[in-house]
């Protein structure tokens, strides 16, 4: 049996550093005295971001932690997308001394940030039995480039969860903690040790428009024709008054469904794809990713319905192949585009309470609302949009 112990705090304080020491102290009560190991913190934007970091330390001084600024904040009392949301999952017990790491530069060279992730994790001194999960600026990074460096460079093929920072919907800079410090246009990243088990599912509730269609020219991560059409051709004919020109908006009305190949089918099958930008002179549509020719695609809108329903039957079946189990954490990246912004008032109602009322209400929950999520399906690693994952620590 596992000595393993997690500890969620929250604070929705305006005041930045008081904020954090609230999450924090509420966070170390769940600790019933033990001594925390490593942190993990997601918090809003409306936040001084440095003072957010002086309240930590002030609380755990040269305490290990990770983490990123979200759209939004998830805990054991559900989702809330307010301007100041801070929350911090405390770790403790002899498993869990984890090692993390952080890179910057990801805007000249998403390859090399990569590199340089596997190589600490490649040298970290303990089994390197775990999960690894990491937090990217989405502004910045080419994820493409992040993950063939990652599984170029690993030396062992860890379990690799997490999501791209958010900055409430303003699409300007995101955030990227470490050891107590501020960064932006990085990678901050985190192995979790120990002897546990863990499982995740993945899901995005888009439906399909329209028929089956083909890449057929790509510019890195810029899909410039469809079906040899100007991608920007194919997608206006799908959004609301046939416009002219990309608003952000637009990309909560229609993304792009990816065709995964896997040897086995595994959920969803799909990848979700959302536009992050226009080419106005190629009409090129660009991504976070690179989409390459010949990859079969479906153009998609969610459907809030089969969102609530898909995650919530994903979750039922995740609990029931380990029902002997005991659950220790969970972790949840869900995307910006799945929240209020669908919800309004709801999201809690509709979304994340029938999810937490399966398990113990004081199970220990954390995660944020992305502009991207970090999942496998099958054997192999995506990048996702418009999707839920959710991992799930139990005790072997």
């Amino acid at each position: 049996m596992s000595d393993a112990l997690f500890g969620v705090g929250k604070s929705i304080l305006g005041d930045s550093l008081g904020a954090a020491k609230e999450a924090a102290q509420n966070a170390l009560s769940k600790l019933k005295g033990k001594e925390p190991t490593f942190a993990l913190m997601f918090a809003t934007t409306g936040y001084d971001q440095n003072l957010l970091m002086q309240g930590f330390v002030q609380v755990f001084g040269n305490l290990p932690m990770s983490g990123c600024s979200g759209e939004g904040i998830i805990t054991p009392s559900g989702s809330e997308e307010g301007s100041c949301v801070v929350a911090i999952m405390l770790f403790s017990g002899s498993e869990f001394k984890v090692c993390n790491f952080l890179t910057t530069g990801l805007k000249d060279n998403s390859y090399k940030c990569g590199e340089e992730i596997a190589e600490s994790f490649n040298q970290c001194p303990i089994s390197a039995k775990g999960s690894l999960m990491i937090f990217l600026d989405s502004m910045t990074a080419n994820v493409t480039k992040v993950f063939e460096a990652l599984e170029k460079k690993l030396t062992w093929k860890p379990l690799i969860l997490g999501g791209t920072a958010g900055d409430m919907m303003k699409f300007q800079k995101t955030y990227q903690y470490h050891n107590g410090k501020v960064y932006t246009d990085a990678i901050s990243a985190v192995l979790l040790p120990g002897d546990y088990q863990i499982d995740w599912l993945v899901s995005h509730g888009c439906e399909e428009i329209g028929f089956e269609q083909t890449v057929t020219k790509s510019d890195k991560n810029a899909i410039v024709e469809i079906d040899n059409q100007p991608a920007w051709e194919v997608f206006r004919k799908y959004l609301p008054g046939n416009p002219d020109i990309f608003k952000a908006e637009d990309a909560f009305h229609l993304c792009l469904g990816e065709v995964h190949k896997c040897d086995e089918p595994y959920g969803e099958q799909l990848i979700i794809r959302m536009p992050v930008g226009l080419e106005k002179k190629t009409g090129a549509v660009k991504f976070s990713v690179e989409i390459p020719i010949g990859c079969p695609i479906h153009l998609t809108r969610r459907d809030p319905q089969s969102i609530a329903e898909n995650v919530l039957n994903a979750f039922k079946g995740l609990l029931e192949r380990n029902k002997d189990k005991k659950v220790l954490a969970v972790f949840q990246y869900d995307c910006a585009g799945r929240g209020k912004v669908i919800y309004g008032d709801m999201i809690n109602t509709v979304l994340f309470k029938p999810l937490q009322q399966l398990l113990d209400p004081d199970t220990p929950w954390i995660g944020f609302h992305t502009y991207g999520e970090i999942a496998p399906i099958g054997s192999k690693i995506f990048f996702h949009n418009f999707t839920a994952v959710i991992a799930v620590l139990f005790d072997k």
